[in-house]
């Protein structure tokens, strides 16, 4: 259960402290990316309803809706719902209440786009509630590595990212040299202790579909007394990998891995790299798909939420071994990147009409201002890229 402390000091993920920054955050002196939230000038409300281990009720939903509402909460956002649900639990019940006290409530749509229609989740599927999609990114900024006097972007593995401090250089041993000419699938997926040698070293390993990152990096130190575990791809995208909690992994794309193939040494820098998404301005595939279980016109509209750049907290950055003044921003995907960056336009609206007319905007004239200025798009479109 969550406590009374609002600071996001034991989640390594960083969520609350990600979205907070789409809305209105900005980095940090000594950071090495500048960037900004999207109403940098709103004054954000913290209201804690997740404990360390990303879970809680309905009943704690429930009770920080009002509690916000009470506090004088022009936007509140919730990045936060689970699958398919009919909208009569207590948390929707209560942003349909204060979104008719005049108090404009923002949800995300859910991450079960895989799972077809009809997929939206509470309290977003709520009459009076904003319940918002995701869309990819036009571009996003990976980490940097050198190999061979080139950069080449890489990401770091979710179980552990720690790579050093940046001027760390590292030995490679190829796991297989023959693995791209000869279409080698299973490159690093045995446990044999046939496995190369790579004793206090990096191994290169090629990627396919045959076994996960977790068991290759896992192969990697257990049969190689790898140090550092890097997987290369058959495509230019860049992926983000699991890997194992035992030794760090990084995933490069099939030119930084063909790169490091007649390569002997990879430099991880803090240096970084922004790349364009083949996938830009579509929906993404993650996405929850309408309409709600009761029929409703769901999700009313989309955001940024695929590969979105925002800070993360001290703790997430040191947790993974690295700095939080240098790296203090990271990037996420889900509809719970969307919709903060809709909250924060909806404050701009708000804001912009209270300098112009002094009058407030009510959530059916938002949803019709959202709707007429927004790019119509299908999320069947999606379906091509599952």
């Amino acid at each position: 259960m969550p406590d009374s402390d609002p600071l996001d000091n034991c989640s390594v993920e960083s969520h609350g402290t990600h979205v907070a920054g789409i809305v209105g955050g900005v980095s940090g002196i000594g950071s090495n990316v500048q960037w900004t939230g999207v109403a940098i000038e709103a004054d954000i409300g913290m209201y804690r309803v997740f404990g360390c281990n990303g879970s809680t009720t309905t009943d704690v939903i429930t009770a920080a809706i009002f509690m916000a509402a009470e506090a004088g909460a022009d936007v509140i956002n919730l990045s936060i719902g689970g699958g398919p649900a009919f909208a009569d639990d207590s948390d929707v019940v209560a942003a349909d209440t204060v979104s008719k006290m005049g108090h404009i409530v923002v949800a995300s749509a859910g991450n079960d786009g895989a799972s077809g229609l009809f997929v939206t989740g509470n309290p977003g599927n709520g009459k009076s509630v904003i319940s918002v999609a995701s869309f990819d990114n036009i571009d996003t900024v990976y980490s940097a590595a050198i190999i061979g006097g080139m950069r080449f972007a890489y990401t770091a593995s979710n179980a552990n990212g720690s790579v050093g401090d940046g001027t760390t250089v590292w030995e490679v041993v190829v796991n297989n040299p023959l693995a791209v000419r000869n279409n080698i699938l299973d490159d690093g997926c045995s446990n044999s202790t046939t496995l190369t040698n790579a004793t206090g070293k990096a191994l290169l390993i090629r990627w396919s579909s045959a076994c996960s990152s977790a068991i290759r990096c896992s192969n990697a130190f257990h049969n190689s007394n790898a140090t550092l575990c890097i997987i290369y791809g058959n495509t230019q995208e860049i992926v983000p990998i699991l890997g194992t909690p035992l030794i760090p992994g990084i995933f490069l794309s099939q030119s930084g891995g063909l790169k490091l193939l007649s390569q002997a040494t990879i430099q991880l820098t803090h240096q970084v790299i922004f790349q364009n998404l083949t996938t830009s301005g579509q929906v993404s595939s993650f996405s929850s798909g309408g309409l709600s279980l009761e029929g409703g016109f769901k999700p009313d509209i989309g955001g940024i939420g695929g590969s979105v750049l925002s800070c993360l907290s001290p703790f997430a950055v040191r947790a993974s071994g690295g700095n939080s003044q240098e790296r203090d921003w990271g990037v996420l995907s889900g509809t719970s990147m969307a919709a903060p960056y809709i909250s924060g336009v909806i404050a701009l609206i708000l804001q912009a009409r209270k300098m112009n007319s002094g009058t407030r905007v009510g959530v059916e004239e938002l949803k019709d201002l959202l709707s007429n200025a927004a790019k119509p798009s299908s999320w069947l479109e999606k379906l091509e890229i599952l």
